[in-house]
């Protein structure tokens, strides 16, 4: 039986299924979590976005900017999580996305992103499926969190609600892939921030509704000697789109979004940018 999904230009829904146990690994931006506090990764890469205008006597546009993502445990805190007291982390999240600068990147006015939210530690798996009875897994298509701000420029931090962390398409363009599956043997891979065992996984995505529709596919190198588990990604986009009444013969590719990122530096004794108290 074929089951459709509606998708939004901007906000993609939760989807939850039950079924039989089966791996599934991947778990977006948090694979795994460091034991130290203080520790995050520094990544950069580009992102990249092709929009197709036939009727445009310029024909087609490409825009490319600099991304650049800090991941960081910078907090240990004792929460209520399911009815338990459980440790949890602060992790925090900084995306800039613009164009280069002297070192540094030109975001301009909001481009620049902090997301500080409290994490169960036993959410972070390593896997997309939540065990909830014997042979029977959820798949989660979110970071679950017990609170959580995001800060958005100069506007004032503002609480997350509700207590779920979409990160796509605010921090990355990676999904939470069901499908995301071991590539070849694991092996060496050389990235900025250094030498890693690790593992290529590939996976895909796809949603439609009557007017558009989209297709993502990522190869995700993930290692346990990283914290957080991510040595480099790179995940394609392409959205289609169509009239309402059209049939889906009629989809023309509108838009191409590329995100490539890599891990340039493992940090140590990070503290918190985004103050809450």
């Amino acid at each position: 039986m074929r089951v459709s999904r509606r998708l939004r230009t901007s906000v993609f829904g939760l989807v939850l299924a039950c079924f039989a146990a089966a791996p599934a690994f991947g778990q977006g931006l948090l694979n795994n979590l460091p034991d130290e506090d203080g520790v995050g990764v520094r990544y950069e890469g580009t992102y990249r976005q092709l929009v197709k205008r036939p009727n445009a006597v310029e024909g087609d546009t490409t825009i490319q900017w600099s991304r650049r993502l800090r991941i960081a445990s910078v907090g240990r805190e004792e929460a209520e999580y399911r009815g338990q007291l459980q440790p949890c982390r602060w992790i925090e999240f900084r995306v800039q996305t613009g164009r280069p600068k002297e070192g540094d990147i030109d975001a301009g006015p909001g481009s620049t992103r902090i997301y500080k939210v409290l994490v169960p530690e036993s959410a972070v798996r390593g896997t997309i499926d939540e065990p909830i009875a014997e042979n029977r897994q959820i798949f989660v298509s979110y970071i679950p969190i017990v609170r959580g701000f995001r800060k958005i420029g100069d506007e004032p931090a503002q609480p997350i609600e509700p207590p779920v962390l979409q990160a796509r398409p605010v921090l990355t363009q990676l999904h939470h892939y069901r499908n995301l599956m071991p590539d070849g043997a694991p092996g060496d891979f050389q990235a900025p921030a250094g030498n890693f065992d690790s593992q290529l996984y590939k996976g895909s995505q796809s949603a439609e509704s009557t007017t558009q529709r989209s297709a993502s596919t990522a190869e995700i190198y993930r290692s346990d000697a990283i914290p957080f588990g991510l040595v480099k990604w790179t995940v394609k986009t392409v959205v289609e789109e169509k009239p309402t009444t059209a049939p889906r013969t009629d989809y023309v590719i509108t838009n191409e979004i590329t995100e490539e990122m890599s891990a340039f530096e493992i940090l140590n004794g990070v503290d918190s940018e985004l103050i809450t108290d």
